[in-house]
């Protein structure tokens, strides 16, 4: 059986005299958009692309390059000038570069122009993907998407954990042309959303890979790119370093007949000659030396990264209780709230930002006076690859037992410089902290989920040879968070596995070893 007309006057479709068709009617239709991913063919042309330096020279339509005057983006980043022209020119690309903006644009910009080649509306649903690990990377993806997209008649749009599913539902019914996703809410639409069409996607990029099996989403996404059509589609993988991770998801997702790998030098590596300092102190003094630090210096501009929204939301409301003004980015926040709050401190001069870990990875950081790493970084190669993302003097807080994560520095060829916060310069608010949280409920609340938060993160560390929660004194953690005795909090002590509820066997749960089941 041969496919409709596409023309108007076409009423009836042609079936050849003497043969019987089994094919089954779609359900839907919908136009399928066949054109060839490859949007630069002639050979003059993916020459002069080869040695472009400048979005100018990429040869891009003028909706596009306007976008990217109007963004001031005009000199190729070096992870633009090898991802671009290989994605243009209708390659697939492996890449291992810093994450931030210029990241992000080095595949959105030719995903803009697979759109335009393709002609896509929105019936077509969805012709450009990007998986990312989190709401904070999604927000900003999104918002640099739709300065991108401004003069065209294509759509864009984001779904994530959080928002409403709903409405999230609804947009992917009308057409979304160009989708920023997270794993989890992704699949479900996937599953759920009869009007979500994503077959026709022409470019696929997957944001930060090795986050994904840090956060524990890579099940997540295997499950989903084996859904989406490698049949005529562009994919990028984009990873921080070089993993197993990174090249595991490369191989599910990329076409290995024409795979090309990019690495840029790493920020970090070419800052690596720059001394990381960090300061030893015992758990029930860190809270007394940051309160001190950001008092010395509260003419600075300093960002504090912890580990964990509650451990910001705590450190924030009793630092400005104290009168140590600090502002704070974290999950737990309004997106325009963490958008507002991130472009003031981006504007001002002077002051401090307390903010996750977890935002970080989404935001272009600006130049300070000071970087603090208050808690235990989540990983060491991480942590390593990530200090090109911080523009300022390097500071971090290791406890007496974790002395050994500085050797591990070391040993990469990164000089270390330790400094010393002289005992009698710290500012003593232990009393009035313990009052305080003793007082004032919300504090107090904040305080226990802030303690809670810090040994689980501590209890879970994938380097358990370093952060080793058996050698914790609680005692001394608990005085950090104001309280003269560790309150009773329940803490995990193995990594939950996401379950399928839909796959949930059936029949009653097998009684836990040791544990006798009630008659």
């Amino acid at each position: 059986m041969s496919k409709p007309s596409d023309s108007a006057g076409s009423k009836k479709r042609k079936i050849d005299s003497g043969k019987t068709s089994t094919t089954k009617k779609p359900r839907t239709v919908q136009k399928k958009v066949e054109a060839p991913t490859t949007i630069v063919t002639d050979d003059a042309t993916k020459a002069a692309l080869s040695v472009a330096t400048t979005f100018a020279e990429l040869n891009l339509s003028e909706p596009l390059q306007k976008s990217l005057n109007g963004q001031d983006a005009t000199i190729l980043a070096p992870i633009q000038r090898q991802a671009i022209p290989a994605l243009l020119t209708g390659q697939d690309v492996v890449a291992v570069s810093d994450s931030g903006r210029d990241a992000m644009l080095s595949f959105l910009v030719p995903a803009v122009a697979i759109l335009e080649k393709h002609k896509f509306s929105s019936r077509h649903g969805t012709g450009a993907l990007v998986i990312v690990p989190s709401r904070e990377t999604a927000i900003e993806m999104s918002k640099i998407a739709s300065e991108l997209l401004e003069g065209t008649t294509h759509s864009s749009g984001m779904i994530m954990d959080g928002a409403n599913k709903s409405t999230e539902a609804e947009k992917l019914e009308r057409g979304i042309n160009l989708l920023i996703a997270t794993p989890d809410r992704l699949l479900a639409h996937i599953k759920e959303t009869i009007g979500f069409t994503f077959k026709n996607t022409k470019a696929l990029c997957i944001y930060d890979a090795g986050a994904f099996a840090t956060l524990g989403l890579e099940k997540t996404l295997r499950d989903i790119l084996p859904r989406l059509s490698k049949k005529q589609r562009l994919t990028m993988v984009l990873g921080t370093s070089q993993s197993d991770e990174l090249n595991s998801i490369a191989q599910l997702a990329c076409r290995a007949s024409a795979l090309k790998e990019c690495t840029e030098v790493s920020a970090a590596i070419e800052e690596s000659k720059e001394p990381q300092g960090y300061v030893t102190v015992d758990a029930d003094k860190r809270f007394l030396l940051l309160n001190s630090f950001l008092k010395k210096f509260q003419q600075k501009k300093i960002i504090v990264v912890m580990s964990s929204t509650a451990s910001v939301q705590y450190h924030a409301e009793a630092l400005n209780r104290l009168n140590t003004p600090v502002s704070e980015v974290h999950g737990g926040q309004n997106a325009k709230i963490r958008a507002a709050t991130f472009a003031r401190f981006v504007k001002e001069t002077e002051g401090t930002l307390i903010i996750t870990d977890e935002a970080t990875r989404s935001l272009e950081m600006p130049t300070v006076d000071w970087v603090i790493q208050y808690d235990p970084p989540r990983s060491i190669k991480d942590f390593i690859q990530r200090r090109g993302a911080f523009k300022g003097r390097a500071v971090l807080f290791v406890q007496p037992s974790e002395i050994a994560f500085v050797e591990e520095l070391k040993k990469t060829g990164i000089v270390t410089e330790e400094f010393d916060f002289p005992k009698k310069a710290l500012i003593n608010v232990q009393k009035q902290l313990e009052k305080l949280v003793k007082t004032v409920y919300e504090l107090h609340c904040t305080a226990k989920d802030g303690f809670r938060s810090f040994l689980q993160e501590y209890n879970l560390h994938p380097d358990s040879q370093i952060f080793d929660a058996t050698t914790l004194d609680v005692t001394k953690v608990a005085k950090t968070f104001g309280f003269d005795m560790p309150p009773r909090v329940d803490v995990r002590t193995v990594v939950e596995e996401k379950v399928d509820k839909a796959a949930r066997p059936y029949g009653p749960a097998k009684a836990s070893e040791g544990v006798r089941r009630k008659a």
